[in-house]
């Protein structure tokens, strides 16, 4: 086994996963800000998203784009600012009126291979979907709005040398609404992978350590990923600051979903995606969520987490919306991150979780009780988490907060970190999904408890530890 974990960390150095030492799965340059001028009419449309989508003028001025070649992108930057933007229309488009992208009735065709024939179908022209299929293929991730493309090739600094740690050192590239609320809810999650670089080395100095039966080695990188996790959490806090709750929930929330989940009416099939003359598929994706962050995941997987559904296997996958399968989903999750952090995640799991080195070699009492304090670090950070999805999802849909009055940029400003308390976490809506498709209260509190049952007790036999930890993320 000891050798096993030599060879894989080794390979894992001779491979790029596109993982910063500093920056984790940020890398070191930030994102390309502009395509070249070939590619100025998504540029010039991402920007004026916000007036566009204000004055319901977006549909026509995306059906009236040419349909623009990729041969053109050359770098990766190039690509990923592409999807990045491609994105953002794509979501303009079908969310930015209600029902979204509606399109008139016409003479049906086989549903496959055809023009919606419902006024309620839904479709994207061939000026968003022809380029968007071929980069999203290029990068072997799904043609909608990602995390990626949402957050990580989504910012810049606001100087030069500023600290991506940091949130207010940084903005948002494109935006739907152009207000505070919807960058800060981006950057927040910039500056939470930024400052997660550093816990995605020590797991690696850890691994490296139980290779080598190093207990203070061990020891060592998990104090530094204890410490690493809350200093997350606070960082996650902050979401308060500048981003109202009735502003997300009202014009933020709506333009992030998916085409998975919908009411019988509404994007039942997905959206048609059109290539010309007609042509195209009928594609249902899962929206942009935090779920989609790789530095969660790793966590999970470094630890041992074992995210299993009620009455389910590993292999099998539940059905879109499922609350009691986190597993699946998250595993699905996998398939909207980038193909090179995929690779690291599924590198990761070869290598032995902590929890089963601490099931197979450890002695120690101070790395397992080191090992606890990372989990109930984690367990606090998914706690926050529901906290926030209480307050900015549930409590708005039940009419729990002042609505905005004026100009929605500054409302709900009163709800501050400085008069904020954290909401029952209890309070649910059965009615209600996550942007990704899940029943998301449901979904974030057995993701909780499932890190809690993590812990290990005083006594708890290392057979059962191994039985767990055996159980959990394979790839």
């Amino acid at each position: 086994m000891v050798k096993d974990d030599r060879d894989s960390l080794r390979r894992q150095k001779e491979l790029n996963y596109a993982t910063s030492p500093r920056r984790g799965f940020l890398a070191d340059i930030p994102p390309l800000e502009r395509l070249p001028e070939y590619f100025a009419p998504w540029e010039t449309l991402a920007v004026d998203l916000p007036s566009l989508i204000a004055k319901r003028q977006v549909r026509g001025k995306i059906d009236g784009l040419p349909v623009l070649e990729t041969s053109g992108l050359v770098h990766k930057a190039e690509w990923q600012r592409a999807y990045s933007l491609l994105g953002f229309l794509t979501q303009a488009y079908i969310w930015s009126s209600s029902p979204p992208a509606e399109v008139g009735p016409l003479n049906p065709i086989p549903e496959y291979f055809c023009i919606p024939a419902d006024e309620n179908d839904q479709y994207l022209p061939p000026s968003i979907s022809r380029p968007f299929l071929a980069v999203a293929e290029r990068l072997k991730l799904p043609p909608i709005a990602t995390y990626s493309g949402l957050v990580l090739w989504n910012f810049t600094f606001k100087l030069s040398g500023c600290d991506p740690t940091n949130p207010e050192h940084i903005q948002a590239l494109t935006t739907m609404t152009g207000t505070k609320d919807e960058e800060w809810f981006y950057m927040i999650s910039v500056a939470v992978e930024a400052r997660g670089g550093p816990l995605v080395a020590a797991i690696v100095r850890c691994l490296e350590a139980m290779s080598q039966n190093d207990d203070l080695g061990i020891l060592s990188a998990v104090e530094s990923i204890a410490n690493g996790i809350r200093d997350l959490t606070r960082l996650l806090s902050r979401i308060h600051e500048h981003c109202s709750p009735r502003v997300f929930y009202d014009k933020i929330r709506p333009m992030l979903s998916g085409t998975k989940v919908s009411s019988s009416d509404v994007l039942r099939r997905g959206v048609f995606y059109d290539v010309g003359d007609g042509h195209g598929l009928w594609r249902k994706y899962s929206g942009g969520s935090n779920a989609q962050s790789t530095l969660i995941q790793l966590l999970d997987i470094f630890l041992g987490v074992p995210h299993l559904g009620r009455d389910k296997t590993l292999t099998e996958t539940p059905s879109v919306g499922s609350s009691v399968a986190p597993g699946g989903f998250l595993e699905e999750m996998q398939s909207y991150m980038p193909q090179e952090h995929r690779e690291f995640l599924a590198h990761i799991a070869q290598s032995r979780s902590l929890r089963r080195y601490i099931a197979q070699d450890c002695t120690d009492a101070g790395i397992h009780q080191a090992y606890n304090d990372v989990v109930e670090a984690l367990v606090s950070f998914r706690s926050v988490h529901i906290q926030i999805a209480a307050r900015f999802i549930i409590q708005p849909s039940k009419g729990c907060l002042h609505p905005p009055t004026g100009d929605f940029r500054g409302a709900d400003r009163v709800l501050t970190t400085r008069t904020w308390s954290p909401p029952d976490e209890n309070a649910t809506s059965s009615e209600l999904r996550g942007t990704g498709g899940t029943e998301f209260m449901s979904f974030l509190k057995k993701t909780r408890d499932e890190t809690r049952d993590t812990v290990i007790e005083s006594g708890e036999q290392a057979c059962e530890l191994d039985r767990l930890s055996l159980a959990s993320h394979h790839f």
